[in-house]
């Protein structure tokens, strides 16, 4: 699964730049265990750094975040086309999950291409997603027999972009210009309902 590889590549590429910064913070990091806090009658556990080193650990936090909250998620939909996650930012992006033996989810397929149809053209994208554990060569064959016409991507994206866990279908995740996930719709949408999400209604 091309993304999920790929998130993970770089999740060990942090994990080795943390290591390698916590064995520069070694020689100049010391910790006092349970030291007696006699103004608090505590104890704690007292942390100290000199000051080149407090300006590598925060280096080094910065870092971490900012590799993981930028970081790109390739999308490969049915037809081999990828498309960067990076690229659609400054659009909106719903992303629908369905399956062949779920009525609801067939029944909202005319209402998806309405709005696939009235929206190709605005900073608007809309993927499908199979659930049904198929092949590429199967799933075309579904969309084909359904009348698909928004793009469908050819593997699962909920773990490289963070959507949780697929919990039942039809579900659809809704993601702002900014990237970020701003809502889940469940069960069946229409154009209407899509488009309030938007504030386009």
């Amino acid at each position: 699964m091309m993304f999920h590889s790929q998130t993970k590549q770089l999740s060990y590429n942090s994990v080795l730049r943390c290591i390698s910064a916590l064995c520069l913070l070694r020689e100049n990091l010391s910790c006092d265990f349970l030291k007696f806090n006699k103004e608090t009658s505590k104890w704690v556990l007292e942390i100290t750094m000199n000051s080149k080193i407090k300006i590598l650990f925060t280096a080094l936090i910065l870092m971490l975040t900012t590799s993981l909250s930028q970081a790109d998620v390739l999308l490969k939909d049915t037809q081999g086309n990828t498309i960067s996650f990076a690229s659609l930012k400054g659009k909106w992006v719903l992303i629908n999950y369905w399956a062949g033996w779920c009525k609801t989810c067939i029944d909202e397929i005319p209402e998806l291409n309405r709005f696939y149809q009235k929206h190709e053209k605005d900073s608007v994208v809309l993927f499908g997603v199979n659930y049904d554990g198929l092949s590429v060569n199967q799933q075309k064959k579904l969309i084909q027999r359904f009348n698909i016409l928004y793009p469908s991507l050819a593997t699962d994206p909920a773990f490289a972009l963070g959507l949780g866990d697929i919990i039942g279908v039809p579900v659809t995740f809704v993601i702002n210009p900014k990237g970020e996930l701003v809502n889940t719709l469940y069960g069946g949408q229409d154009l209407k309902s899509l488009e309030i999400e938007l504030g386009k209604a």
